[in-house]
């Protein structure tokens, strides 16, 4: 059954339920979205550093290596962060959409 004929079916408080249950979950997978796409750009700034190190070597590379090393670690570990958020939330919030929505 899609969504709009479940929510039809809904009384006002199973509505705002279901509304604050796709919310939370909504915004935690805006924020996956945007982080992944940080750690990509993060991967590729380390990739053209490790190619900068190759052909420039020298202590303002490894600097420069360094840095981009540690924003990529930083990206990923928001990333992952923000996953184990959205599963969190899922396994707190769906079984109350499903008691809601009558799924199992």
């Amino acid at each position: 059954m899609r969504d709009a004929d479940k929510i039809k079916r809904m009384t006002m408080a199973e509505r705002r339920i279901w509304i604050e249950v796709s919310r939370e979950l909504r915004e935690l997978e805006q924020w996956a979205v945007a982080r992944s796409a940080h750690l990509e750009e993060a991967a590729e700034e380390l990739k053209r550093g490790k190619a900068n190190l190759k052909y420039n070597p020298g202590e303002a590379s490894e600097g420069l290596l360094a840095q981009r090393q540690a924003n990529f670690d930083t990206c990923s570990a928001e990333l992952n962060e923000t996953l184990d958020e959205l599963e969190a939330a899922k396994a707190r919030l769906l079984p109350l959409s499903g008691e809601v929505t009558g799924d199992e």
